[in-house]
């Protein structure tokens, strides 16, 4: 069995590595290697090449197993940082970096399978960008069953966001409608599908509409769709 998945083997090599390197400390040793530098020197040249071998496969062993990471933690951990945005202090400021967020984190929702926790989670943070009258004319828990149904759908047909791309910022059409302020803007998601080991790719482009918050100034979404749809 490998060193690398052995805790006992490697329990065994680590406590090899300090009997030697306390060896090589004493006065004893000093003593001992003053005699063989006298009398033998291949036993002495062999005896470093052995305490170099133990601590360089050590050394090996060690770094292999700290580059071996896995997958799903270093996801967690993208999803992990784009939830823990504190948006009451650093709410996206402009209508392309909201969009921009919402983005990151729906990419990263088709590549992973969630818990029904951080699914709820995701949801709650995606519902903080929804204008309110969006949010009111869809309650939490039928959101997270249309998010849910969603994503089983993406998996089953092996879909996920490849990449995506926002309008430019000199692209966002801004008007104004009854005293609130709108923009628009478009992004172009490429979605990538596997299944029975053929792979094919397709462009989407949604266009969204945001309005800027009354009270606190904050742009959300209004509204989307598909650009083919729009009239």
């Amino acid at each position: 069995m490998a060193v690398g998945t052995n805790p006992f083997a490697k329990q065994i090599l680590h406590g090899l590595v300090l009997v030697t390197m306390k060896l090589l400390n004493s006065y004893d040793f000093c003593l001992v290697w003053g005699y063989f530098m006298k009398k033998n020197v291949r036993t002495i040249v062999v005896l470093v090449i052995f305490v170099l071998f133990v601590i360089g496969v050590f050394t090996f062993f060690s770094r292999k197993e700290t580059k071996q990471e896995d997958p799903q933690d270093v996801e967690a951990t993208v999803m992990d940082e784009l939830l823990g945005r504190n948006l009451d202090i650093n709410y996206p400021p402009t209508p392309r970096e909201v969009l921009k967020y919402y983005n990151e984190i729906t990419q990263e929702i088709y590549k992973e399978t969630y818990s029904d926790e951080q699914l709820s989670e995701i949801a709650k943070r995606l519902r903080l960008l929804y204008d309110d009258e969006l949010v009111e004319n869809q309650p939490f828990d039928e959101y997270l069953d249309s998010l849910k149904g969603e994503m089983k759908g993406y998996r089953e047909k092996g879909i996920t966001i490849s990449s995506y791309t926002l309008s430019s910022s000199t692209d966002v059409e801004t008007y104004t409608v009854d005293g609130f302020d709108f923009a628009k803007l478009y992004t172009f998601y490429n979605l990538r599908q596997e299944q029975n080991g053929t792979v094919a790719y397709q462009q989407v482009n949604q266009v969204f509409v945001l309005r800027k918050d009354a009270e606190d100034g904050h742009w959300k979404i209004y509204g989307f769709q598909l650009a083919s749809d729009e009239k």
